[in-house]
């Protein structure tokens, strides 16, 4: 295809707007045009994204390529946008194949893998039901991470407004490397034994991050 679209995010102030990164490749004079109210720094889209292209093996197209980002009435500013448009870019230069199916990535666990424990298995069954505090107790071993690890399988989906703050709260803290952005499953923190205050109830010299208790939101 000669054409191909992404869609990425603009921000005023909190609110923020999708935004539709369309990248048309057609025959031509060899040059790069960005529509839809860019500012400086994302005009400058071009050389980033030419770079990456470059150094990731791949090769800059021959002819004309346009952007467009609607809505061409919403300002649109900073870096942010060179994923959506090298994406686009690959995709209409047919060097990629966009997958509309945003899945669920979560490793998910069931409670059909733990053997025994019926006793600790009906506890957290019924801590989860009526949304009780549960404490595990026992050797190494005996299964307590096991059975925790579970718990969110069988706690009812996260409603939209849920999965949002949850997902904002795991953005801010850069966690998505174990929890799919658009996950329904109630988040998992298991802090070790050893972790430190701030781990556990956030902070930081520069930049404030949340913790573990923020992290187990919802």
């Amino acid at each position: 295809m000669s054409l191909a679209q992404t869609q990425s995010v603009a921000l005023l102030g909190l609110q923020g707007s999708l935004v539709n990164v369309e990248v048309d490749i057609a025959d031509g004079i060899p040059m790069y045009s960005l529509l839809g109210l860019p500012d400086a720094a994302l005009n400058e889209s071009r050389d980033r994204v030419r770079a990456a292209l470059v150094n990731c093996g791949e090769t800059w197209p021959n002819k004309k390529v346009t952007v467009s980002m609607s809505p061409a009435w919403l300002p649109k500013s900073g870096s942010s946008f060179d994923l959506a448009i090298c994406i686009s870019l690959l995709a209409a230069h047919e060097r990629i194949a966009l997958d509309l199916q945003w899945q669920d990535s979560d490793d998910l666990f069931d409670f059909a893998d733990v053997a025994g424990q019926s006793a600790a298995r009906l506890a957290a069954e019924v801590a989860a039901s009526g949304g009780h505090h549960l404490l595990l107790v026992g050797p190494p071993g005996a299964g307590k991470t096991m059975i925790a690890e579970r718990i969110p399988t069988i706690l009812p989906k996260l409603e939209i407004a849920q999965a949002l703050e949850v997902t904002a709260i795991h953005s801010i803290a850069g966690t998505f490397a174990t929890r799919s952005p658009i996950s329904l499953v109630a988040p998992i923190i298991s802090p070790h034994h050893t972790t430190t205050r701030i781990a556990m109830v956030g902070g930081g010299t520069h930049v404030i991050r949340p913790g573990a208790c923020s992290l187990a939101h919802s």
